[in-house]
């Protein structure tokens, strides 16, 4: 299947949101889902690309918030921080 421009920056945001595959079917408006799951789960596919791109960039900007506040001595936010690193090791 291929996939449109607008199509695949909204699953970059769709990704940036963490939505499940039928939430991204029902928002793109797919009526035939099974290529776009395959595509989905197929890590070396457009789709899985741009999804998981939208979620670095969650990640990115959650992460970012966190270390300010910690730097500006947000102990709560200094934990979860470090919490975020460890998942990521």
């Amino acid at each position: 299947m291929e996939y449109t421009g607008d199509q695949l920056k909204k699953i970059v945001s769709l990704g940036t949101l963490a939505y499940g595959v039928e939430k991204c079917l029902n928002i793109l408006d797919i009526e035939d889902g099974a290529q776009f799951r395959v595509d989905f789960y197929d890590s070396e596919s457009r789709v899985a690309k741009a999804y998981k791109k939208g979620r670095d960039i969650a990640d990115f900007a959650i992460d970012t918030k966190l270390f300010d506040k910690a730097k500006a001595g947000d102990l709560p936010a200094l934990k979860e921080f470090d919490k975020r690193k460890k998942m990521r090791e």
